[in-house]
């Protein structure tokens, strides 16, 4: 899914017309100030050296200070992904049709403001839920549509309230607790618990709340870390999320 509400995760390739790789980074701190290139990622490539941004603000920032220079050839090479959004708990034996039938019979406001044109709704991808019955539908379409959709939180389809979440491209292995895989791509050996961070599996972990250690924080030497590396609260998936975000065009 190449999606998510993203202030992109923005890279901008920075290579000096001529000189080596030093004088370019020499040249970068003269346009770019301390307080502006704070949070923003630097690592260097065989033939550029890459900027990623967290925020959309800072990435627009960076950008406008590496114009004003002449020796700098700034590319922005951000992936713009599409706005996708979750419709939670659909039974599974409606077709696409008749998803988008139910929608327009059951929400006047969408049926209204949108009318045939929630046909051009499509389905990308389905996953189970814990109703054997029912499964999640990956949803992408008009802007408009997407963003008037998560908006309203909730529509009603098929006599049930369903809920309409964003999706984002937030992978973290439970295996290793690292983001940008799954456990069953992970190349780590020895398992850590996600819970708290011990050498086993986070499925098997029967420690008690107090002693939660989020490995993620750890690393990071932040505190407080007593919660679970995958907890929604953890300020390094409320980091990753943002990121995420910043890969998706809304606008």
């Amino acid at each position: 899914m190449d999606n998510t509400r993203n202030i992109q995760k923005i890279r901008h390739y920075n290579k000096k017309k001529e000189g080596q790789p030093g004088d370019t980074l020499t040249e970068l701190k003269k346009v770019i100030k301390a307080k502006n290139i704070e949070g923003t990622q630097i690592r260097h490539t065989r033939t550029a050296i890459v900027l990623t941004s967290q925020t959309k603000d800072k990435q627009d920032e960076i950008f406008r200070r590496t114009q004003t220079s002449t020796k700098l050839n700034i590319k922005d090479r951000t992936r713009h992904n599409e706005p996708t959004i979750i419709l939670t708990g659909i039974r599974k034996v409606l077709t696409h049709d008749e998803i988008t039938d139910e929608l327009k019979l059951d929400n006047y406001n969408l049926d209204n403001l949108f009318g045939d044109r929630l046909k051009l709704l499509t389905i990308v991808s389905t996953r189970p839920c814990r109703n054997p019955y029912k499964e999640n539908v990956y949803i992408r379409g008009p802007l408009d549509i997407i963003k008037y959709l998560l908006k309203s939180e909730k529509i009603y389809l098929d006599f049930q309230t369903i809920y309409v979440n964003e999706a984002t491209q937030l992978a973290l292995c439970f295996r290793y607790c690292r983001y940008g895989h799954v456990a069953k791509h992970c190349k780590e050996t020895t398992p850590t618990c996600y819970k708290c961070r011990d050498g086993h599996d986070g499925n098997t972990c029967d420690k008690d709340l107090d002693k939660y250690n989020c490995i993620n924080c750890e690393r990071l030497r932040l505190t407080p870390r007593r919660h679970q590396a995958r907890d929604t609260n953890c300020p390094i998936y409320t980091r990753k999320l943002d990121e995420a975000r910043a890969q998706t065009q809304y606008n």
